[in-house]
C-alpha cells in the first residue's frame, strides 16, 4: 500500500478544542502538579470522575494519587491529591489501577504503595476526602497488583495478582469488610504457572466473570492460552472455568457480560516473535456456553503495541472499547494515539477513530485512553493522558454513539475485518494537526 498526499487550506475547518461545542469536545487539562495524568475514569450521575496520579507542586514534589470530577461539558468540579503521610510516593496505573463507586455516594480505588511494596485500598467520601486508606500487608509475595474492586453488601471483594517467591504471577480474591479489613483471602490456580487476571465484570450481586491468561512459561509467549472464570461472589466459589483450547499465543485483556448472559472479551493475539513480539488486538464473542461464536481482529502496525483498555456498552447491541495504536510514521505524525473502537455485541466492527490531545504534539508525543463512561444522554465520554514536549496532561475526549466530536469533524473508519490470517493495514483516512488554524495534511488511501 503506498499513500498518496493532499495538501488543502482549511482555516476555519478544524476549530481549536476550546471552540468546539457539544455534544462532542477533545479537551487537554493542567491542573499545576507536574506530571498530572488520568488513567481510568467513571460517569455518576453525569459527572466524570477521573482517577491518576500527580505531584506535589512543592519540593520533594511527592507522587500521589489523584482523583478529578468534571461535569458532562468537561468543566472542572474539584479534585484532591491523596498523599502518603511519611513522603513515599504511591502508585497507580493504566494496566491495574481500579476505581468503582459506591452506594454511599463514595469511591473505591486500588492502588500500590513504595514504602512497603503492598496494594492498597483508599476510599473516598462523596466529597473526595479519604475515609479510609488500607494497605494489604504482604511479607511472603514480591509484588501485589489490585486490579479491581467492587462492592459488596457487607464489604469489597478485590482481585488481582500477586507475584510469587518464585517469581511468577498467581491470582488472588480478597474479602474485606467496610472498614477495609480482610475477612478471608483465596489463591486462585496454579502456584507454578504464569496467571493472571487483567480484566473483569460483574452481574449483580452473585456473578463475577474473571478473564485473563495462564502460561507455562513466561519465556515463550506463544504458550499463553486466554482463560475464563465465574465465580459466586455470595458462595464464594468458583462456578465455572475455561482455558481456551486452540489460542495459543492469546490473552485477554478484559471481558464483560452481554445481554444473554454469554460475554464479549477482548485481549492480544501474538503474530511473531522474531525480532520482537508483535500482537494483534482483538474482540471475541462467546454464547451462554462459553463457545465462542466470532473473533473480529484490529490492524496492527510494525514495531508497535495496539492495546484496548477497558470495553462499555453503548446500547443493548452495541459496545465501545478504548486504548492507545501507535502512529504509522511517528516521524512526521505523534508517537500514539488514543483508540476508540465500537463493535456491535456479536463483535462486528461498526467504526474506528484515532484521535489525540489539542497540544503542542510532535513525533515523540503520546496520547492514552484508558477508561470510558456513558452519559445520560447516551454520548460518551473517554479519558487518559496525553505527553507533550516533556510533560504529561489529564485529558478527556467527549463523543456521540457513531464516533462524532462535532458536525465538523466525524470521520471515523471501518478497519477491521473477521478472521484474518495476518494483520491487514487499516483503510483510513487521517488529518493532521488536529485541531488546527492554518494547513494541515489529508493523507488518504491509496493501492
Amino acid at each position: 500500500m503506498r499513500n498518496l498526499y493532499f495538501f488543502a487550506l482549511l482555516a476555519g475547518l478544524l476549530l481549536p478544542a476550546g471552540g468546539w461545542g457539544q455534544p462532542g469536545f477533545n479537551q487537554a487539562y493542567d491542573y499545576g502538579y507536574p506530571r498530572n495524568q488520568f488513567y481510568k475514569i467513571l460517569v455518576v450521575n453525569d459527572t466524570v470522575v477521573a482517577y491518576g496520579l500527580a505531584r506535589q507542586d512543592t519540593s520533594p514534589s511527592q507522587q500521589c494519587l489523584f482523583v478529578a470530577r468534571l461535569d458532562s461539558s468537561g468543566q472542572q468540579i474539584d479534585h484532591r491529591l491523596i498523599c502518603h503521610p511519611d513522603g513515599w510516593p504511591y502508585a497507580a496505573d493504566m494496566l491495574w489501577s481500579s476505581i468503582s463507586a459506591t452506594t454511599d455516594g463514595g469511591y473505591a480505588l486500588t492502588a500500590f504503595t513504595f514504602s512497603t511494596y503492598d496494594g492498597m485500598m483508599v476510599k473516598l467520601r462523596a466529597d473526595l476526602s479519604v475515609e479510609f486508606i488500607r494497605v494489604f500487608r504482604d511479607s511472603v509475595n514480591l509484588v501485589e497488583f489490585y486490579r479491581f474492586v467492587v462492592e459488596r453488601p457487607n464489604g469489597y471483594l478485590l482481585t488481582g495478582d500477586v507475584q510469587r517467591p518464585n517469581f511468577q504471577l498467581q491470582p488472588f480474591i480478597r474479602k474485606v469488610d467496610k472498614t477495609g479489613e480482610t475477612e478471608w483471602f483465596m489463591y486462585v490456580g496454579d502456584e507454578a504457572l504464569y496467571d493472571n487476571f487483567p480484566g473483569i465484570d460483574t452481574r449483580g450481586d452473585t456473578l463475577l466473570l474473571v478473564g485473563g491468561q495462564i502460561d507455562g512459561d513466561i519465556t515463550l509467549p506463544e504458550n499463553t492460552s486466554p482463560r475464563i472464570m465465574l465465580f459466586d461472589m455470595h458462595e464464594e466459589d468458583i462456578l465455572y472455568e475455561q482455558v481456551l483450547s486452540g489460542r495459543e499465543g492469546d490473552y485477554f485483556i478484559s471481558g464483560r457480560f452481554v445481554e444473554d448472559m454469554g460475554f464479549i472479551a477482548q485481549g492480544l493475539k501474538l503474530t511473531s516473535t522474531q525480532p520482537l513480539n508483535r500482537y494483534l488486538p482483538f474482540v471475541l464473542r462467546a454464547d451462554t456456553n462459553w463457545n465462542i461464536q466470532n473473533t473480529l481482529y484490529g490492524t496492527t502496525i510494525p514495531n508497535s503495541g495496539p492495546f484496548l483498555r477497558q470495553i462499555i456498552p453503548m446500547t443493548d447491541s452495541t459496545l465501545l472499547a478504548v486504548g492507545q495504536q501507535a502512529s504509522a510514521n511517528p516521524n512526521v505524525e505523534v508517537g500514539s494515539y488514543g483508540w476508540l473502537w465500537a463493535f456491535s455485541s456479536s463483535a462486528d466492527s461498526l467504526w474506528e477513530l484515532k484521535m489525540y490531545a489539542p497540544l503542542a504534539n510532535g513525533p515523540n508525543s503520546g496520547h492514552y485512553l484508558g477508561g470510558v463512561g456513558r452519559l445520560s444522554s447516551g454520548n460518551l465520554i473517554a479519558g487518559g493522558y496525553a505527553s507533550s514536549l516533556g510533560n504529561v496532561y489529564p485529558w478527556l475526549v467527549k463523543i456521540t454513539p457513531d464516533g462524532c466530536v462535532d458536525d465538523l469533524w466525524c470521520a471515523p473508519v471501518v478497519s477491521a475485518a473477521p478472521e484474518p490470517a495476518y494483520a491487514v493495514p487499516a483503510l483510513e483516512v487521517r488529518v493532521y494537526p488536529n485541531p488546527a488554524s492554518g494547513w494541515v495534511q489529508l493523507e488518504l488511501p491509496f493501492l
